[in-house]
């Protein structure tokens, strides 16, 4: 209705006066009636915003619920977050998760709370699968009651396991070969009596897995990767996915300390459904080697593998390096210079790093009388002296002339921090030698190249 404002009375102006007489239906009468009625209809859903002081503080009490929409907030508002209710009344609603699908098919969160638990399903998938528990980094956390934290500065930097998708694994007739990187966990019988490769979907791991089954001997048969080379008084997560076919399968570590100590944790009996295990464990101060074990929990347990990671959660996580290459070469046909022009030295700067040595030789020909020519490719670790890592011979017939190459192609863990050395010795024998022009190869090749690269597995 908006503002009220009075009619003119008998004697003039808005007010009654004393002289004023209200006889009948004359209008006195009237004019009483109007204000009235005025008066009434004005609360009986006439009252309008002007008809509300600034001041009134009104409570939201009085407000019917479900009536207020966001057409009646204005988009500058500015509301307090702290206004807006949570979705952790509880433990439970805490870890309430909402799977959103994904592009081909999915699922709209129609109000803040589904986009929450949304958001919660992604942060458990980035963080490779494991549920969800806030931690304050002493005393809860994984190492405390097995569930996995959200971190200040999160999970960074590289996995430093070695070919955690397990490729390459075999069962040959002497015996199980582990992957490359890992070594046979024998609990006395040989070990795993199965430990081939299998392919899965994509959607575990790399597509790749393995297939292990205890042998049934006295202890426990698995695989294992030492870990060297660690930053010391530092915290990592340990991850494995595993699918338990027949009884148990365990994540245990050896060389943690304290309250984020070694992990032993164990799968569901069978069933042959995908698990998480996950776990933090903390390095001592030296450090000392952190051993990570995937073993049968019972005897002639059976299990698919398809991940096992390990990822620093501090926030100094070391690794800036991605791919470091050195390279020599030598054009010169007398051995000793070849040997001192191709030697190369390079400092690891961080864990996770492997080493590659590709030294070639060119050239290498042999006249009538025949002879022999070994190459040997030797490393030596921060000083310790020359060792031999791989090496590869060259024959020439008599009476025929050869012409010939040799490769040395060697890869090799590494600890951060050390000085890793290699160099060519080569031996000859009769009138075997290496010429720039490699008999016919070409005037001016170069009979030796060598290259050093730190990288990624």
């Amino acid at each position: 209705m908006g503002i009220i404002s009075r009619s003119n009375k008998p004697s003039g102006g808005t007010n009654w006066q004393d002289s004023d007489i209200v006889a009948g239906s004359g209008s006195g009468s009237s004019d009483i009636n109007t204000d009235v009625n005025t008066a009434y209809n004005e609360f009986n859903g006439g009252i309008e915003n002007v008809n509300i002081k600034a001041t009134a503080g009104i409570v939201g009490t009085k407000l019917a619920s479900g009536t207020l929409t966001d057409t009646q907030i204005n988009a500058s508002a500015g509301i307090d977050p702290t206004k807006i209710n949570d979705r952790s009344a509880n433990d439970a609603q805490q870890v309430t998760l909402s799977d959103p699908g994904d592009s081909d098919s999915n699922t709209l969160a129609t109000n803040l709370a589904e986009e929450i638990e949304q958001l919660r399903h992604e942060i458990k998938k980035l963080s490779v699968g494991v549920s969800a528990k806030i931690t304050d980094g002493l005393s809860s956390g994984l190492g405390a009651n097995g569930k996995a934290a959200w971190f200040d500065g999160g999970v960074i930097g590289p996995s430093v396991i070695r070919n955690g998708s397990f490729l390459d694994a075999e069962a040959e007739s002497t015996g199980p070969t582990a992957p490359y990187g890992w070594s046979v966990v024998d609990g006395g019988g040989g070990g795993p009596s199965t430990l081939t490769p299998v392919t899965l979907d994509v959607a575990e791991g790399k597509g790749h897995a393995i297939h292990m089954v205890d042998s049934n001997d006295v202890g426990r048969d698995g695989i294992s990767q030492t870990l060297a080379g660690l930053k010391a008084s530092s915290r990592y997560l340990v991850v494995a996915r595993i699918k338990p076919i027949t009884t148990t399968w365990k994540l245990t570590t050896t060389g943690a300390i304290g309250t984020f100590g070694n992990l032993n944790l164990s799968t569901a009996s069978g069933g042959s459904l995908w698990e998480t295990l996950a776990g933090i464990i903390e390095t001592d101060s030296t450090p000392t080697d952190i051993v990570v074990n995937l073993i049968a929990g019972n005897a002639q347990s059976a299990c698919h593998a398809a991940l096992c990671s390990c990822y620093s959660i501090d926030g100094d996580f070391l690794d800036r390096t991605t791919n470091l290459v050195r390279h020599k070469k030598s054009n010169s046909t007398d051995i000793p210079t070849i040997i001192s022009e191709t030697e190369i030295s390079v400092v690891v700067p961080a864990q996770g790093l492997l080493i590659r040595v590709d030294a070639r030789i060119f050239g290498i020909t042999s006249g009538p009388s025949g002879g022999a020519l070994l190459s040997q490719l030797r490393e030596d670790v921060d000083g310790g002296g020359f060792t031999t890592v791989d090496y590869d011979t060259k024959s020439g017939a008599s009476g025929v002339t050869t012409v010939a190459s040799v490769r040395h192609l060697y890869i090799r863990d590494t600890i951060p921090g050390s000085v890793y050395t290699y160099k060519l010795i080569i031996t000859v024998t009769l009138n075997m030698g290496i010429s720039t022009n490699g008999g016919g190869i070409g005037a001016g090749t170069t009979p030796v190249v060598m290259s050093v690269a730190l990288g990624r597995s």
